[in-house]
């Protein structure tokens, strides 16, 4: 019985051990949203896939055109990631 439960408990441990080292990092969650926003996987981003990715879609076009730094009508990856960085600014901002 003693080395059933050994057993089960270093199989629990291993387990868990390789469930960690293949969560997503942060760089990946980034990925992964800019892939959930980009809904037909261009690697662009439109006015129409973002607008349709955040809270409230009407204020989708008023943001996007403040995000599209380059104003080359879509945005890339380092343009979505920057709203995310400028959001937690903010928020850091209202805390203090």
């Amino acid at each position: 019985m003693k080395n059933l439960l050994k057993t089960v408990v270093a199989t629990a441990f291993v387990t868990t051990l390789f469930a960690c080292s293949t969560t997503s990092t942060t760089s990946n969650t980034k990925q992964d949203r800019f892939s959930k926003v980009d809904a037909n996987s261009d690697g662009r981003v439109t006015v129409e896939e973002f607008s349709s990715s955040i809270k409230k879609p009407k204020n989708g076009p008023k943001r996007f055109g403040l995000l599209d730094v380059d104003k080359n009508g879509y945005l890339n990856r380092t343009e979505l990631e920057a709203e995310r960085k400028n959001k937690k600014n903010k928020k850091k901002k209202k805390e203090n």
